[in-house]
């Protein structure tokens, strides 16, 4: 967990409902440099928010430039990248 990125996400995001719970989710499980694995199904259960919905989210957050993935993982996890620089716009 970064506190740094937590604490971003959290002051500055620019971002509102599930897609803001999303951010705030991938933001607890990401290292210092933005980096998190993760499935839909744990976004959406961390969230509280049924897959679909975190789904709608990670879009919004990846058409946004607040997220971006990477290269796939196996299995059923996706690694994304949390774009540090835009919190830090917003």
């Amino acid at each position: 967990m970064s506190v740094r990125t937590l604490s971003k996400a959290l002051n500055s995001s620019g971002t509102t409902g599930a897609a803001r719970l999303a951010l705030i989710a991938l933001s607890d499980w990401s290292d210092d440099n933005g980096h998190v694995l993760a499935s839909l199904r744990n976004i959406a259960e961390k969230c509280r928010i049924s897959e679909n919905q975190a789904r709608c989210a990670i879009s919004a957050l990846t058409r946004d430039r607040f997220i971006s993935t990477e290269d796939a993982a196996p299995g059923d996890s996706e690694m994304y990248r949390i774009n540090l620089a835009k919190l830090g716009e917003v």
